[in-house]
């Protein structure tokens, strides 16, 4: 097994890789796995060689996070959702014409519900569930998310109260480096569900460090929310009945659009993180049984099995053997591996290779002469420049070569498919027909005025023939 998987599907260089198999040390891609096992509860498989794979990660093709932002902010316009933010606005300013140990009370109750939400938005988020979770995920389940992140952020006031005390002339570096590591913090503990790894420093420091440029990016993202909260208050500073729930409103809206741009930030970098083994992967992808085929075939041309993948084409061909793209699969793979079996059939003096080869060649040019003849030509002279002898084994396909050749007027070829032709096994009329067409193929060739007339004889012998059949009758 490798010490690293790399980041592209070995079989799709430019497509991202999703799963590993330490079997046969291959990159796959979703097109690259066989999910029939896994449709009935099974497990997904290898393409390659069907052993157990490992999940690797999101692909590193994935949309960045810089690309996200926007669409992060269209994240909670759902209805329910909006209808959370407008229903809580509504009620916290209620709340405020209340005594204290009511509005104390109210806002821990709406806290634990913003705050189980958030943090199924943030464990969605980093599955790679992209749509807003239900409302109701944030009044079921237990209270103690909300009591542990309470004690996250009394830990986190306890902190910034010790600093601040201890380094009071520096009172603003001391804020400026907690606004910096609480994201780092909550992205922590929602990767591990640990205290101890939201609390501790050097993790959140490794984190950062990690993830680089984006948390700088959503750190300047909520620089830039706080900034507009400011300034909302700065215009409505005197209708504080307008302004209060509307920051509500506002301020959880952001909040839900942060715990989503966390969650994408562990759902996109889950191998630079060292989580990918622990987040279990969907496999979407709808495939119908000839679409899987087709990509485990992909497999078997590209790591050059031309024997499987022969036999997996014949096994599709017998299934569907009108399918165009199947047959022009097969006839390629065939001329691609021809002067293989033309060798092999000349050093150890066997027919059988080419036996099965003319077998094939004549279906795919009977298939594509069934729609027209002059289809036929380009992949019959395609077969000529390889295997320079072929001679189709159907009187039926070297009748219907022959007329495409001679319209075509090249009489040399038509001649060689129509020389001999009473020998194979076809009708009389067929038989006929053919020395007919000879007769016109030698009168156009020059110098072949002796065999146009010994052929009309042998056409008036086989009509002699017929004739004294028919009368036999």
């Amino acid at each position: 097994m490798k010490s690293q998987i790399t980041d592209f599907c070995s079989w799709h260089p430019l497509t991202g890789a999703l799963y590993h198999c330490p079997e046969c040390d291959s990159e796959l891609c979703e097109h690259c796995v066989d999910d029939r096992q896994y449709q009935n509860g099974g497990e997904l498989v290898c393409g390659n060689c069907g052993s157990h794979i490992l999940y690797a990660g999101v692909p590193v093709d994935v949309e960045p996070f810089w690309r996200r932002i926007d669409k992060s902010f269209r994240y909670p316009l759902r209805l329910p959702v909006l209808l959370l933010l407008i229903v809580s606005a509504v009620i916290t300013e209620i709340l405020r014409s209340y005594s204290p140990v009511l509005q104390g009370l109210g806002s821990v109750l709406l806290a634990a519900v913003f705050f189980k939400y958030w943090f199924t938005c943030l464990t969605d988020t980093a599955q790679g569930e992209m749509e807003a979770p239900p409302v109701l995920s944030a009044f079921s389940g237990s209270m103690s998310l909300f009591f542990r992140l309470i004690l996250l952020f009394v830990a986190f006031g306890a902190a910034y109260g010790g600093l601040a005390a201890l380094a009071a002339p520096y009172h603003e570096l001391v804020s400026a480096l907690i606004v910096l590591i609480v994201p780092a913090c909550l992205i922590n503990f929602g990767m591990t569900d640990r205290f101890t790894a939201a609390l501790n420093p050097w993790m959140a420091i490794k984190l950062i460090t990690r993830l680089g440029l984006q948390y700088w990016l959503l750190l300047g993202l909520i620089l830039v929310m706080y900034g507009s909260v400011e300034f909302l208050s700065g215009l409505l500073q005197e209708q504080q009945t307008l302004f209060m729930p509307l920051a509500d409103f506002i301020s959880n809206y952001y909040m839900m659009v942060l715990f989503h741009l966390m969650g994408y930030m562990i759902y996109q970098n889950q191998r630079v993180l060292g989580i990918a083994g622990t987040i279990e992967p969907s496999f979407d992808l709808q495939r119908t049984n000839r679409q899987l085929q087709m990509d485990r075939l992909r497999i078997l041309l590209l790591s050059a099995r031309w024997q499987d993948a022969d036999r997996l084409l014949g096994q599709l061909l017998g299934e569907l053997p009108g399918d165009p793209e199947l047959q022009n699969l097969r006839y390629r793979l065939l001329l691609g591996t021809l002067p293989g079996k033309l060798l092999e059939a000349k050093q150890q003096k066997i027919t059988l290779p080419l036996q099965e080869a003319q077998q094939i060649l004549d279906q795919y040019l009977l298939f594509t002469g069934s729609r027209a003849v002059e289809q036929m030509l380009s992949p019959h002279k395609d077969i000529l420049a390889i295997w320079a002898s072929y001679l189709p084994a159907s009187g039926k396909l070297r009748l219907m070569l022959a007329h495409g050749w001679f319209q075509q007027g090249d009489f040399k070829r038509a001649l060689a498919l129509l020389n001999g032709f009473h020998k194979l096994k076809a009708s009389k009329s067929s038989v006929l027909e053919a020395y007919h067409l000879m007769q016109q193929v030698l009168h156009n060739m020059p110098g072949m005025e002796r065999q146009a007339q010994q052929c009309h004889r042998f056409i008036q012998q086989l009509s002699a023939m017929q004739g004294t059949t028919g009368s036999a009758r």
